[in-house]
């Protein structure tokens, strides 16, 4: 059934399919395990309802921005669509996301960790790069 309900379930499935990937759980969870599973629907709706709502309101101020931004200059979708593939490719997979790049650290050459922004060596700063950098 393809009501509202189901599709959240789907993406809830999507996203246990993705953590179980990530922390390397071994259980197989199932579609149908989900389905028939309601204290565990709403536990991850609760967890997941929020998100999604904050998502949906980012999406709503990109699309602002991207509006504005084509009405005032000679930019186009092919243009947007060919930057997201070059920064998606930056990493050398097109995977959908941004991977960004490693840093040396000024200080003594190591790698910096970007969650962090410091490098966990020396303990030097990475205040370099853009506002996006620091995120």
């Amino acid at each position: 059934m393809l009501d509202m309900r189901g599709q959240l379930v789907f993406t809830l499935a999507d996203l246990l399919m993705g953590m179980q990937e990530k922390s390397n759980i071994k259980k197989e969870i199932r579609y149908e395990e989900l389905v028939g599973d309601a204290k565990l629907q709403k536990s991850l709706t609760q967890a997941y309802m929020p998100h999604a709502k904050h998502l949906d309101k980012l999406g709503l101020i990109w699309q602002a921005m991207w509006t504005l931004i084509k009405d005032k200059t000679d930019l186009t979708d092919e243009a947007l669509m060919k930057m997201v593939t070059e920064l998606d490719l930056k990493d050398g997979k097109l995977d959908g996301k941004y991977t960004k790049p490693p840093v040396d650290c000024p200080n003594c050459s190591a790698k910096i960790c970007k969650k962090f922004n410091r490098c966990l060596f020396c303990g030097q700063e990475y205040t370099e790069g853009s506002a996006f950098d620091t995120v």
